[in-house]
């Protein structure tokens, strides 16, 4: 809040110091109802099923993150990782004209979704089913930045040694079942959308998908530590793998990052996303060496 956010509240995004923005979206989820909780600057989200996001607006009374909320509460919220950080709680009135307050217990957003996508998902939704709004094109990116589910290192340890090696796995396993439904609920959103005529595309972007094949000079040392028996482009996914469980990111690590996000989005560019993307008539170029 000091050092980076210098104290930045929600009221402050809509104010003469900064100007007209975007929308800002901070999702965390919430423990008390299983649901992702969104902070944001714009009146998003009530309670209308489990799988919309909940937020300060309650039925019948839709609001914005009051004014004096800092940024960097939602953000701590948002990062608050299971059983290091979090839950993040505060006090809040259990309802819109409530005179008693309830206590809220915010975690790590990527609990329920760690792209983002759903909270742009359940916008697009909300624009189309408003009768005052038009949307013809929507465009959705997220980033994720989960491990990716690899067998065929772990085929030969059994029982306990697998989780001694490799404790996140639960968390990854996790991730990939909840991928594979948000994959199918997607598709079927997106046909129900093409109904109304919308057409919509999602791109999601992976860096642990990138194929390295060379060091930075900032990771000579781990470079020439590297097990000879692992390919160049497998060894430095190994250490792509452990950037976002290690709480810090050095310069070795930070260059590899730079290096995957731009190996991934040339891609998705260059290929038939980016096709796609084009023939929408968006402003989208192809990247060229």
């Amino acid at each position: 809040d000091r050092e980076f956010l210098a104290g930045v509240s929600f009221g402050d995004l809509s104010s003469p110091r900064f100007g007209d923005l975007p929308i800002l979206l901070v999702n965390a989820a919430s423990y008390d109802e299983a649901r992702r909780f969104v902070f944001s600057n714009a009146c998003i989200g009530s309670q209308r099923g489990e799988l919309r996001s909940a937020s300060f607006s309650r039925p019948g009374c839709e609001v914005a993150v009051p004014r004096d909320f800092p940024v960097s509460l939602a953000v701590t919220a948002s990062a608050a990782f299971p059983g290091v950080f979090g839950p993040v709680g505060f006090e809040v009135p259990a309802a819109c004209d409530a005179d008693r307050d309830e206590w809220w217990h915010l975690g790590d957003g990527g609990m329920i979704d760690n792209t983002g996508l759903d909270t742009l998902e359940e916008l697009v939704l909300d624009t189309v089913e408003n009768a005052n709004a038009s949307l013809s094109t929507a465009v959705l990116i997220g980033f994720d930045s989960s491990r990716i589910l690899r067998k065929a290192h772990q085929k030969q340890l059994s029982n306990y040694a697998l989780l001694a090696r490799d404790p996140s796995r639960i968390v990854t396993v996790t991730k990939a079942r909840g991928v594979a439904f948000h994959g199918y609920a997607w598709a079927e959103m997106k046909r129900g959308l093409t109904a109304r005529g919308v057409r919509a595309e999602e791109m999601l972007l992976r860096y642990m998908a990138a194929e390295l094949e060379q060091w930075p000079e900032s990771c000579g040392n781990e470079a020439s530590a590297a097990e000879p028996a692992t390919s160049q482009v497998e060894a430095i996914r190994n250490r792509l793998e452990e950037v976002p469980t290690l709480l810090s990111i050095d310069d070795c690590g930070a260059d590899l990052l730079e290096r995957a996000a731009h190996q991934i989005v040339h891609a998705q560019l260059n290929g038939d996303q980016g096709e796609t993307l084009r023939e929408m008539d968006l402003p989208v170029r192809a990247y060229r060496d």
